[in-house]
């Protein structure tokens, strides 16, 4: 049921789905994927060791923080910036999330 358009129709299939109980799927707005879903727990895994900084999206975001909170075995720290890629002040920080990436890299 995931349109860009909202009119009259796609409210009223909406609607109708969610009352239905056949919303199994949400629809999720997010920047595209870098690499695959497959293999971003793994490239979180390695930035992280390596001291670089790995780009969520709201795709990813369970995949990687989600699931490293729900493992009791998984003891890492996150350290999360939200910002708007084509903001000024956020691309001024960027340097900074790369050194703390650096500075507060896994240990073992």
């Amino acid at each position: 049921h995931a349109s860009n358009r909202v009119d009259r129709a796609t409210l009223q299939s909406f609607y109708a789905a969610f009352f239905d109980g056949n919303l199994t799927t949400p629809f999720l707005r997010s920047q595209p994927i870098v690499g695959s879903l497959d293999d971003a727990p793994m490239r979180a895994r390695e930035a992280s060791e390596e001291g670089r900084v790995v780009t969520l999206v709201g795709k990813t975001w369970d995949v990687v923080v989600g699931a490293a909170r729900r493992d009791d075995d998984d003891d890492r720290d996150f350290l999360v910036l939200f910002h708007a890629p084509w903001c000024g002040h956020c691309i001024q920080l960027m340097p900074v999330w790369a050194q703390l990436a650096e500075l507060y890299r896994r240990v073992h």
